[in-house]
């Protein structure tokens, strides 16, 4: 079911944003499909290079992923103001910390 939903997202963007970086998409969509079912629902947006931005703001903090065709990376502020930034292979740990932070915001 889930390479069924992953398959059909990409058809649709594909077909109505032919610059987006098709790898960086996939990347993405894998991603996001691989969360926690209570995570909530993120703002995605396509940059001019075809990257693909995803980010969420609440209020526990704000976590913003970038799936590019040279580098995936992630940022994260915390409103106590605690951040971080990296690759987003290298930054797993802090992105659970992260992840686990939002959902918590939402309980």
């Amino acid at each position: 079911m889930v390479a069924q939903l992953q398959g059909a997202q990409l058809q649709d963007m594909g077909e109505s944003a032919d610059f987006v970086d098709e790898r960086a998409l996939r990347r993405g969509v894998d991603f996001l499909a691989h969360l926690p079912e209570r995570m909530p629902a993120p703002f995605v947006a396509i940059g001019d290079d075809g990257s693909v931005g995803v980010e969420w703001d609440y209020a526990a903090g704000h976590l913003y992923l970038t799936f590019s065709e040279a580098e995936d990376e992630a940022y994260w502020c915390s409103s106590s103001g605690t951040d971080w930034e990296g690759v987003l292979a290298r930054s797993i740990p802090q992105l659970v910390e992260a992840i686990c932070k939002l959902v918590k915001d939402l309980s």
